[in-house]
């Protein structure tokens, strides 16, 4: 059971500060005692609908923070990097929840539909695919009750290349003209020690792309370092830089590409 009381801010002092928060729950009772399948079928959606109201919870806690810079009140650069100091996520986590979080900001009404059961997270994780689309995004607020409708009546894959299908509809321009940029360029500047520095400039959706892959292998190297602190009984003191696991994460990536055959994943 949680209670609002737990969550009062406090400065360095002990003194509380700012507006209290509310956050209540309560425990989840399951009762599956001669359920057959159908019984389990119904269980398992009425826990997802609970999913549900609770990361819109989670996502109007963020939407206000965006709303309100609250990650500037303890010094943090960004929305994503407060989410990740709070919640202990990766990179590619919090930058979700923040994509969530803006979605919901900017039009609260889908967030209304996610609260109320009418669309499940991964729907709303859709949307904010399309909401990513800086000309798609525009006509969102004109299409709640068409993307409601697909939720409610498509398969999940289906509702998914639906929205890809809206997406293109939406982008007139298509992605094509800012991705493929003409002075897209890579190269390895190397020095007379033998080391190098890669450069490089690409558009858009190959940012994108490359920065999902990389913050993956990042986020294993920032395992494997808190593994091995915890090991040695010194948590917090890994033992390598925050670059020095970039760089190490970099060299993986590629190197483990090179071991995939052509062809596989």
């Amino acid at each position: 059971m949680f209670d609002a009381g737990e969550f009062e801010p406090t400065d360095s002092a002990g003194a509380v500060t700012g507006a209290r928060p509310y956050v209540s729950g309560g425990p989840i009772v399951l009762d599956l005692i001669g359920a057959d399948d159908r019984g389990h079928g119904d269980a398992l959606r009425a826990a997802t609908r609970l999913i549900g109201q609770v990361e819109a919870a989670r996502i109007e806690i963020i939407a206000s923070a965006v709303r309100t810079g609250a990650y500037a009140g303890d010094g943090h650069r960004d929305t994503p990097s407060w989410i990740r100091a709070h919640l202990d996520v990766s990179r590619a986590e919090s930058l979700q929840l923040f994509a969530r979080g803006q979605l919901a900001e900017r039009f609260p009404q889908y967030l209304d539909v996610l609260r109320d059961g009418r669309v499940h997270l991964g729907h709303y994780d859709e949307i904010v695919r399309a909401f990513r689309n800086p000309r798609a995004r525009r006509w969102l607020d004109d299409f709640v009750e068409e993307f409601v409708e697909a939720a409610r009546s498509l398969e999940f894959t289906d509702f998914q290349h639906a929205v890809t299908t809206w997406i293109a509809l939406a982008d007139e321009d298509g992605t094509e003209p800012r991705d493929a940029l003409a002075d897209r360029s890579f190269s390895l500047r190397k020095k007379a020690d033998g080391s190098s520095s890669p450069v490089g400039r690409f558009g858009p959706a190959a940012t994108a792309a490359l920065e999902e892959v990389f913050n993956r292998f990042v986020d294993q190297e920032n395992r494997l370092d808190r593994e091995a602190a915890n090991a040695a009984g010194t948590p917090g003191e890994f033992p390598r830089s925050s670059a020095q696991r970039r760089a190490d994460a970099f060299m993986a990536m590629v190197t483990q590409s090179v071991a995939t055959p052509p062809g596989e994943p």
